[in-house]
């Protein structure tokens, strides 16, 4: 199977994914032979994958090029590769679909993307690539990708911005090489760091606590010995209050939220890695997503660390894993399947099944987050964005989304981070009835 076999929007991904992190012919033409590999041997059981080329989210792209291949359709996810607080593996720039609108801030390297539904968006800053978004009380910050001379991505020059929630205003904290995650605890802002290509091994692995105002480093701790030697997962940062929890590795440790020294630390992930790390609002309950199944997802007591009750049910855990939203009394979690994506509510206390299944076809890019009370869930392959009732799962409202969409959200106001940059959005109304 050679690259001109494959249809050409797939082969541009191809040809993405490999220039992000592997550059050079000799890899483009492993990746084309695993999908050609993995493609005549595709069953309907989700199959470990073991080729991770350095990266985690190697074997979720090779799953969701594979699928791609077999179903003979674009409409599998690749936004998967998109959580916050993940190393992403990007996607080609947004296509014709999104045009401008008069309310876009002009960008000073290239004409911005804007979303497709203007009358939700109150107002766009064209920042970049967003990997990660969060709120405080007056400016949203954000960890960008920018991207490099030849259309790529690299961990390397990932950047810290803050932006006034009031009026759009960037401040550029500077570049923060392998940033990843964010999370706002104790008056401070916190960064975790991790390996990947071209982030040089002092800057890796890193807890960084920056003044919130000035985004200046103040202090700068180590968290390699919670990843250990064979993690290939990113970190993940959780904060409710004044209390901060981060998992690496199959570690999760709850942090001082005024110096980051460790409080408590458990290895509850077996011979897997933490996708993903989510607690409740009041920080009572923290559930923690594994790319294994020993277990798939486990609940804590957020406070101590005693384990509460684990799952090793199917919840995506060879394809990247499972992402979590934390809600009082449960927990929604988003997985990829494969083929398509899909979504599933959890009781707190036994981890059961009591609703999920977001109506109509997902791709493995279907996420979910928590946001004043809503339940927001986005797919990033397929351009949506919904929100949704909590309880049930069921859909309010929905509309056309281009750009790839991290959601973060307060009783302020709706955020979401894509491809190009920031959005504030005017939050249909039918979203909360």
């Amino acid at each position: 199977m050679s690259e001109n076999d494959l249809d050409p929007a797939l082969r541009e991904y191809v040809h993405r994914v490999v220039e992000s992190t592997v550059p050079g012919a000799d890899a483009e033409a492993r990746i084309l032979n695993s999908v050609h590999a993995t493609a005549l041997g595709t069953g309907s059981q989700p199959e470990r994958r073991s080729l991770y080329f350095g990266r985690p989210l190697w074997a979720v792209a090779i799953a969701v090029l594979t699928a791609a291949v077999v179903a003979g359709s674009l409409v599998v996810g690749f936004a998967v590769l998109a959580r916050p607080a993940r190393s992403p593996v990007h996607p080609p720039p947004v296509s014709a679909r999104a045009t401008p609108t008069a309310s876009a801030v002009p960008s000073p390297s290239a004409s911005p993307v804007t979303p497709t539904s203007a009358q939700w968006v109150s107002r766009f800053v064209p920042v970049g690539d967003v990997g990660a978004i969060v709120l405080g009380p007056a400016s949203a910050y954000v960890i960008v990708n920018p991207t490099t001379q030849n259309g790529g991505y690299s961990p390397a020059l990932a950047q810290i911005d803050r932006i006034n929630r009031s009026n759009g205003a960037v401040d550029h904290g500077g570049t923060f090489p392998g940033a990843v995650s964010l999370a706002l605890a104790g008056g401070y802002l916190w960064v975790a760091t991790g390996p990947s290509p071209g982030v040089a091994s002092t800057k890796a692995n890193l807890l960084l606590r920056l003044n919130p105002l000035t985004l200046a480093v103040e202090q700068r701790t180590s968290i390699a010995e919670l990843g250990g030697t064979n993690n290939l997962e990113p970190p993940d940062l959780a904060a409710a209050g004044n209390m901060l929890w981060i998992g690496y590795g199959p570690h999760v440790a709850r942090l001082s939220a005024a110096s980051g020294a460790t409080i408590w630390t458990r290895n509850v992930g077996g011979t897997g890695s933490v996708s993903s790390v989510s607690v409740d609002s009041i920080g009572r309950l923290l559930y923690v997503g594994f790319d294994s199944d020993r277990p798939s997802i486990a609940e804590l007591n957020a406070t101590t660390g005693a384990t509460l009750a684990e799952s090793s049910a199917y919840f995506g855990y060879d394809l990247g894993g499972p992402q979590l939203a934390a809600f009082i009394g449960d927990v929604w979690v988003a997985y990829a399947t494969g083929n398509d994506g899909t979504n599933v509510e959890l009781q707190a206390s036994n981890l059961t099944p009591s609703a999920g299944g977001v109506s109509g076809l997902h791709t493995n890019g279907i996420d979910v987050f928590r946001g004043n009370g809503i339940l927001w869930m986005s797919d990033g392959m397929a351009g949506e964005l919904f929100c949704a009732d909590e309880a049930t799962g069921a859909v309010r409202a929905s509309f056309d989304w281009p750009l790839g969409g991290l959601i973060a959200a307060d009783s302020a106001g709706t955020v979401v981070g894509g491809y190009s940059g920031v959005s504030f959005l005017r939050t249909d109304p039918r979203c909360y009835s």
